[in-house]
């Protein structure tokens, strides 16, 4: 199968991929298990009684350990490309939404073409990839994430855009989905008031946390 039509396979049916893959996983291990038991064999027969009992347990031991080292070898190999397989899903789907929702889709090329060659904006537009490695892709993250792509690709000056941001960048690639949404829809915040002092030395507290949950929630009509 080409990478495109592998990437679009994993996008369109990831469940799917997963099981078809599963498989060969399962084949590489069974491999390993008969192996694993046909050393357990001979060392509980021909070892015991061709080395004595300190040399029996040495002998015993190198064998197996050597395939168990082998069978650790297959999961993190294994799961190791269906990591990258699915990261490069993701990438591929928060692209396609920032090309289809762009006005002109020739410039929107043309921008991230711009972007991604050069060394800072390349570094910017990775740090919007990682957000992407720690949830499934779902609507509002890629939304999100799509609007700080079409921002850094249209916003040009990539070194000073990275010198601005770079730890804000940092900072949000903690963040949770549902916490990422919350702070792109700041200028909807809600007013609302607060019982104690929700910020020391410039910097908020968890004073802050539930009056303000408790509004948004009522606003957005969430629960």
């Amino acid at each position: 199968m080409e990478r495109k039509n592998e990437i679009d396979f994993i996008q369109n049916k990831p469940e799917e991929y997963i099981k078809v893959n599963g498989r060969t996983l399962e084949d590489r291990l069974s491999k390993v298990q008969l192996t694993l038991k046909q050393e357990k064999e001979i060392t509980n027969s021909s070892s015991k009684e061709a080395v004595k009992d300190v040399g029996k347990k040495i002998v015993s031991k190198i064998p197996i350990a050597s395939t168990i080292a082998e069978a650790a070898f297959v999961f993190m190999d294994w799961n190791k490309k269906i990591d990258q397989d699915l990261e490069d899903a993701k990438e591929k789907m928060l692209i396609e939404k920032y090309l289809n929702k762009a006005d002109s889709q020739e410039i929107a090329i043309q921008n991230l073409k711009e972007a991604m060659t050069d060394i800072y904006g390349n570094t910017l537009i990775n740090k919007v990839f990682k957000m992407l490695s720690e949830y499934p892709p779902d609507g509002d993250l890629l939304e999100n994430l799509r609007r700080v792509l079409r921002n850094i690709c249209e916003l040009k000056n990539f070194k000073k855009l990275f010198s601005r941001h770079k730890f804000n960048l940092s900072l949000i690639e903690k963040l949770s989905p549902q916490a990422l949404t919350v702070l792109m829809d700041a200028k909807n915040w809600p007013a609302f008031s607060m019982n104690a002092r929700a910020s020391f030395g410039g910097r908020i507290n968890d004073n802050f946390q539930k009056p303000f949950m408790n509004a948004y929630a009522s606003v957005k009509k969430m629960g």
